[in-house]
Formats: C-alpha cells, structure tokens, sequence
C-alpha cells in the first residue's frame, strides 16, 4: 500500500517541485509568501463545526453518496458469492482501516489549507482529494470481481453489470455530467464535435506570444505576468511565471506595496533580463486591476477578494510606472509588454534619467 501511495503521488509531487518547490503543495508551503492574506493570518476564523462542515459538504453529493451505496451493496454480493463471508468482511476491514483516517486527514489539511478561499475553497478542494476518493470507493467493486463463482452465466452477468455501474459512477463523480451532455449533444447537431482537438484553442493568441518569444534573445531569463504563460515557454529561455499576484515567489518574496523600486531590486537579485506582462487593464484573467476590484464586491467572496485586489492594482502600477519609466526598453506586443529590465540599481537609474541612451 505504502509503496502504490509513492507511486500515485510521484507525478503530483515531481510537478509540485518544479512549480513551486516543494513535494506536497499545498500541505508544504513550499514558495508561497506566508504575507499573502489568505496565508499570512486568519481572515475568516476556524472552528470545529465550520471544519466538519466544510469537509462534509466537499464529499456529500448525490454522485458520491451512490458512489457509497454501490459499494456496500458490492460487499454484500461479494460476501453472498464467497465460500468464506468471514474473510470477505475481514479484508473489507482492514482495506478501510488505514485509508479512511489518512483520507479524512488529508481533506482536513486540504480544507485548513484554503480556510481563507472561504465558501469557493469547496470548489478547489475537489482536484485534491477525488482521486483518491474515487479509488477507495471502487474498492468494494474490485473485491467482488476477485471472488470466483461457479455459475458461469451469473459471473458474467456480474461482470458486465459492476463494469457498468463503475463505468457510469466514474463518469457521475469526476466530470459535470449534465453540462458536458448537453455541450456534446450541441456538438454533435452542429457537427462541432468533428473539429474538436483538430484547431488548436490558444491560435487567436499565438501569433503574438511567437513574436514574444522571438524578440527575447537566447539565454536569457524572464518573469512573465501573462494570460498564456505556456505559450511563453521556449528551449533557448528559462521562463517563470507570477501566476497569483502575490501568493508565491522565490525568496526573498517579491515585495508589494514598497514601491517600484523594491520590486526592481528584487528582480535584478533573481538575474531576471525581461519582464514579459500584460498591460494594464488587458488581461482576461489575473492581472486586470478593474476587474479585480469588481470581482472583490460579492460579500461571498469579500473575505480574501478584497486584500488580493489590492495585490492587483499594485502590480499593475509597477507595470504602468515601468512603461513609463523606460520607454526605450518596452516594446509592444499585441497586449503585452516586453521591458528590457536594468540589471542593477544604478543601472535602473541610468535608464530612468531623462538623459539615458
């Protein structure tokens, strides 16, 4: 068991290292900033009800609980068809004896992990404790397709019927079954699902992220704040992205809300020599400071929102303090930027003097 526990965890954990430096994000932190709001210090605060509420409505759902149900009822047919019940229920013992606790454990640290996410942490939870879920509730279903039987038709009949049911809870459990039907009965009338995986989905963007690429000579390394960081990537350049505004960086982290100048030093000390970023107010996705700002005013989502917004704007001020400041090393690249970073401070002061080359 030990050693399948490895082996399912060594793509996560291998992964996890090379994102963000360490083995089990996000139980390790790894290179999250511990500043960042909904890390550094207790917005929405913890107790034991909310704890067992949260976990229970990460895995109570009508999918999961007939996941559940097909299970018992796979014990009962496996007991039924053994020569010795006994051991049937033996197994069934010590199967759940280790994994449920470790499960349960895992889903607290995950829930306790992203306390302050408040009610959408539910949402992002999922990714990190199905699969194991899902495997050990398909637990009792393999144990009844290990049983023999000496009714050859009865087997078969087994069989099929447990493959479907594994089959169809699978599909129930791990996908949005009602959304994904109806998007595929859509694709289906207008004869979309026949191009589906032949165009590629980012085409609209990759033109410009060429040209990115392109303009960045070999060798050099670059901090990137875009929509489409892996269009970025390139054999000749080691690319790392900001991904969240704020919520992790090597350390020392990047500094917020210091001034431009901090954040400069910070990159000239990590040898960046571009900065590849979205301009102001451009991105579909986490770098557009309005947006930010609109989306922080749900009270559902209020509690970590309202401090990331903050992140936000920060950074889109470097970024247009940045434009401005060295308009001989941006260039314009659809709705990206590309700045030729100083690679010192006095450098930063030369290029940012009215008489600089």
């Amino acid at each position: 068991m030990a050693v399948g526990i490895l082996v399912v965890l060594m793509g996560w954990g291998i992964a996890s290292w090379r994102a963000a430096n360490t083995i089990l994000y996000p139980i390790m932190a790894g290179n999250t900033d511990p500043t960042f709001p909904t890390l550094g210090h207790q917005i929405i605060p913890v107790t034991a009800g909310e704890l067992a509420r949260r976990m229970l409505s990460a895995v109570v759902s009508p999918f999961w609980l007939a996941l559940y149900l097909a299970g018992l009822v796979s014990l009962g047919i496996a007991a039924r068809r053994s020569a010795d019940p006994t051991s049937v229920h033996r197994r069934a013992r010590w199967i759940y004896l280790l994994p449920v606790p470790v499960l349960t454990l895992w889903i607290a640290s995950f829930t306790r992990a992203f306390w302050n996410f408040g009610p959408p942490s539910d949402e992002l939870l999922t990714r990190y404790f199905a699969p194991l879920l899902l495997g050990l509730a398909l637990v009792p279903i393999v144990m009844v397709l290990r049983e023999p039987s000496t009714n050859v038709r009865r087997e078969r009949v087994n069989v099929l019927a447990l493959a479907v049911a594994a089959s169809a809870f699978i599909a129930l459990t791990t996908f949005d079954t009602p959304g994904r039907l109806a998007n595929s009965w859509g694709s289906i009338r207008s004869g979309r699902i026949f191009d589906t995986g032949a165009n590629d989905m980012f085409a609209f963007a990759s033109t410009d992220y060429a040209n990115v690429r392109n303009a960045i000579p070999p060798g050099s390394k670059v901090f990137s704040a875009v929509d489409y960081p892996h269009l970025l990537l390139d054999a000749d350049a080691t690319v790392h992205t900001l991904d969240l505004v704020g919520f992790a960086s090597d350390t020392p982290h990047l500094p917020y809300f210091v001034g431009d100048d901090a954040k400069l030093a910070w990159l000239a000390t990590h040898h960046y020599d571009y900065l590849v970023t979205m301009a102001p107010d451009t991105s579909i996705a986490m770098y557009h400071a309005t947006h930010a700002q609109e989306n922080a005013k749900p009270q559902r989502f209020a509690a970590w929102a309202r401090p990331w917004a903050n992140y936000v704007s920060d950074w889109s001020g470097f970024v247009e303090h940045l434009q401005q400041q060295f308009p001989d090393r941006t260039t314009a690249v659809g709705n990206m930027l590309v700045i030729r970073l100083p690679t010192t401070m006095s450098a930063v002061n030369e290029a940012g003097s009215p008489a600089a080359p």
